[in-house]
This record gives C-alpha cells, sequence and structure tokens, in this order.
C-alpha cells in the first residue's frame, strides 16, 4: 500500500512543487513523512500492524 501512495503521490507533488515555485525536496519529504505516519497509524497501512490488530 506504501509504495502504491508513494509512486502515484510523487509526481502529484511534483507538479505541485512546478506550479507553486516550492522546492521538490521539501514536498516529497512531507509525502514521505506522511506515508509513514498513515502506515503506523493504519491497522491495514503495514501487514505488522494488521497481525497486531487482529490478535488483540
Amino acid at each position: 500500500m506504501n509504495d502504491t501512495i508513494a509512486i502515484i503521490g510523487t509526481p502529484i507533488m511534483l507538479m505541485l512543487a512546478s506550479r507553486s515555485k516550492i522546492s521538490p525536496k521539501l514536498l516529497l519529504l512531507t509525502l514521505a513523512f506522511a506515508i509513514t505516519i498513515g502506515s503506523v497509524a493504519s491497522p491495514i497501512g503495514n501487514p505488522q500492524n494488521l497481525l497486531i490488530a487482529l490478535n488483540m
């Protein structure tokens, strides 16, 4: 799931960076942090989280 979001989100962030004249590094790092936080916070974001959620 994380890889899919990264693949879809990267071109969107690059487009937003060029339109807004913002550094692409800033937006790509923000995307990476958002994907990581979403993975940790969601039971289905990571297979290990799903196993923990099912065993609780």
